[in-house]
């Protein structure tokens, strides 16, 4: 279970980005989508394919520093280290996940198939990235007309907001009286999983992005797991920065195993 927990504190620091000092606050009025109008702006693809950042991790009472960078359908990239130096990197791609240890100069190179809880919660490619992109999702669904079907809109609340389900999968999703997507949540037995999305920000062209988003996983026989990033710098102009970095050849391949237990020797 311990190995379970390290684990998950790591991708939860994947998930959340909070406090970007470089965006600019929102004054767009609140949208008044319908129904179908809503779940297709918000399942649809944002109008930006790239965001850099620098982040500022905080997770397990541990502040740690690094990069978030994303290509629309390309890779997700997260690095963190200390006193600038990188130490940990992970990249998640459509077909698989590669995750370096720099300092003990190791790697592990698997598929979503073989990461811990991947049964239950259904974490791939598709899910990760619509939770990083702020975006509505639903597993299997590969059109618009799809994910029209998929979605069922409940009914507004005293305060503006929507609660959308994806009755197939038990997806949950809410909405604020603005239109944006500020809750994502799934649920089992004996587990939750949340996402919540806050201080939506002008970051290009009126684009929106959260300035805050808050990951929290909950178990039996661990205690609830939380995590955050502050960025700066944030930029969604295109880069030069590869899709993908692989392992020096001083790095040798480890198990999965091998990279839990530094993570549980480091206190995550």
């Amino acid at each position: 279970m311990r190995r379970i927990t390290a684990f998950c504190a790591v991708l939860l620091a994947a998930f959340v980005l909070a406090g970007c000092s470089t965006m600019k606050k929102s004054m767009q009025p609140a949208v008044a989508d319908s129904g179908a109008q809503l779940v297709k702006r918000l399942s649809g693809e944002p109008p930006v394919s790239e965001l850099t950042a620098s982040v500022r991790y905080e997770l397990s009472g541990h502040s740690l520093s690094g990069q978030l960078r994303m290509r629309r359908g390309r890779c997700i990239q997260l690095s963190a280290g200390l006193l600038g130096i990188e130490a940990f990197r992970v990249e998640l791609f459509p077909d698989h996940v590669m995750i370096m240890d720099r300092t003990g100069s190791r790697y592990v190179e698997c598929h979503y198939a073989d990461l811990p809880l991947r049964n239950s919660i259904g974490f791939d490619y598709n899910m990760l990235e619509a939770v990083f992109w702020n975006r509505l999702f639903s597993p299997e669904c590969q059109t618009e007309d799809d994910i029209l079907s998929a979605m069922k809109v409940g009914k507004r609340m005293a305060d503006g907001s929507l609660e959308i389900r994806d009755a197939e999968c038990d997806n949950v999703f809410r909405t604020d009286a603005g239109g944006h997507l500020v809750e994502f949540r799934k649920s089992g037995p004996g587990w939750n999983f949340s996402v919540d999305y806050s201080g939506f920000s002008e970051v290009d062209g009126g684009y929106e992005f959260p300035a805050m988003i808050g990951i929290s996983l909950s178990m039996p026989g661990m205690s609830e797991l939380t995590a955050g990033m502050k960025l700066s710098g944030l930029s969604v102009q295109p880069g030069t920065w590869k899709d993908e970095t692989r392992p020096t050849r001083r790095m040798k391949p480890v198990s999965m195993d091998d990279i839990l237990e530094l993570l549980e020797l480091i206190g995550l």
